[in-house]
């Protein structure tokens, strides 16, 4: 855990909606119902909605055709001890969504080569404003050869591996998704993108992990990594709006790691707390980061301007790197930092990126200001994967800059 309590000072005001997020989710009062009981599999083999509800017990819905799907979830319950809760066999996409003051539960279970709660072949879109557990007790949670799209619903996941696991892309567009605990929490083979929404992962591993991408353009991420990183590209990573919380465990893993490859920030506020941080890529980056040494356990420590305080926690754990970038950070002006309400230091922002202590590793490309990273202070210990409160008022300015990636709101067949 980060804090007990965090304080971020915002600017702006928060993004909308891109266009394909979840507003309103209707249930359709046309879907075909379909209630499930027993211990005996289930097949949809015809597009079209269906409105579930019921429960199953050591059996799954199987879901075979070459049209579209959509599932409403109204009171289901799937626990399935012999393999996945559902599968998607073939479909051109399947649209699931969770009906409003519905609570809902997929669990999977025994040694099936299908190795997740609810699994897919074909994309997955989720929506709506009700309440989906997924227990991934084989292996993952939600697993698809293709997309997932998350547009709403509250999500709550725990997996022995990861909680989400794309082939192709994941991109959150809306809604809540908690992960309280996993392996590697969200893994993309392609890229993530965050549009909206609120995202938590505890994590033992990475808490998210992309091979190409991570793109966050709005929402409140919090990542909290209890032995790897916490955000952990492959390839690149750019953040652009909304508030980002990423916790990571010790030397040598980081707060946000690209493998040396670009950190690009144009937006949003970050903080970042573990044994290390990769470095923002100052020629490409809009937004000056300040890089600095961690705390020790029950200390407070704050960020000031002139104008008064912009971020402040006390840390339930020891780390040795903090990395704070805000868009209330000007460059050309003086910074004071606290720890104990004692004046550590000042920095002079002179520089897109100023490095004054702790540790980069593999970062960006691109000079910095300041001095090279020393790697001071004490080594963090493991955080204890509890969410710290969502930062008081809106999220900081979160527009989406030309070019940035998007993708996801909408389905490819």
């Amino acid at each position: 855990m980060l804090a007990s309590s965090v304080i971020i000072a915002s600017a702006g005001c928060s993004a909308q909606a891109p266009a394909g997020s979840d507003s309103s989710a209707a249930q359709d009062p046309y879907a075909n119902k379909m209630v499930l009981s027993g211990s005996t599999d289930q097949k949809i083999t015809t597009g079209g909605t269906y409105a579930l509800s019921g429960s199953l017990s050591d059996a799954k819905l199987v879901i075979d055709t070459d049209q579209e799907v959509n599932l409403q979830l109204d009171g289901v319950t799937i626990n399935n001890s012999k393999g996945p809760a559902i599968q998607v066999d073939n479909a051109k996409q399947v649209t699931v969504t969770v009906s409003e003051g519905a609570k809902n539960e997929l669990s999977d279970g025994g040694s099936d080569e299908i190795n997740a709660a609810f699994f897919s072949n074909d994309t997955l879109i989720f929506e709506g404003k009700g309440e989906l557990r997924i227990n991934g007790n084989n292996e993952h949670g939600v697993e698809s050869d293709d997309d997932i799209i998350i547009n709403g619903a509250d999500i709550i996941i725990n997996a022995v591996n990861d909680a989400l696991h794309a082939t192709d892309n994941i991109t959150v567009n809306g809604g809540n998704i908690n992960v309280e605990s996993s392996e590697e929490g969200i893994e993309s083979k392609n890229d993530i993108i965050i549009n909206g929404g609120s995202v938590t992962v505890n994590s033992s591993d990475d808490s998210l992990n992309a091979t190409n991408d991570i793109t966050i353009n709005a929402g409140e991420v919090y990542a909290n990594a209890s032995k790897g990183d916490a955000i952990d590209s492959n390839g690149t990573i750019h953040i652009n709006g909304g508030n980002t919380i990423a916790v990571g465990a010790d030397m040598p893993e980081a707060s946000i790691d690209c493998d040396g490859n670009n950190l690009i920030i144009t937006g949003g506020t970050i903080i970042g707390a573990a044994g290390s941080t990769s470095m923002p890529t100052a020629d490409s980056s809009t937004q000056p980061s300040v890089i600095l040494s961690g705390a020790s356990e029950g200390e407070k420590i704050s960020i000031s301007d002139e104008s008064g305080e912009l971020m402040s926690f006390t840390a339930s754990r020891s780390f040795s790197t903090l990395i704070f970038s805000s868009p209330d950070i000007t460059q050309g002006e003086t910074l004071t930092v606290k720890v104990a309400d004692k004046e550590r230091e000042t920095v002079a922002v002179g520089a897109m990126v100023v490095s004054q202590g702790g540790s980069t590793g593999m970062g960006g490309k691109g000079g910095f200001g300041g001095n090279p990273g020393k790697g001071g202070g004490n080594r963090p210990l493991l955080p204890d994967g509890t969410k710290p409160p969502s930062p008081d008022g809106e999220p900081p300015a979160g527009e989406i800059p030309a070019g940035a990636p998007t993708e996801g709101t909408t389905a490819e067949p």
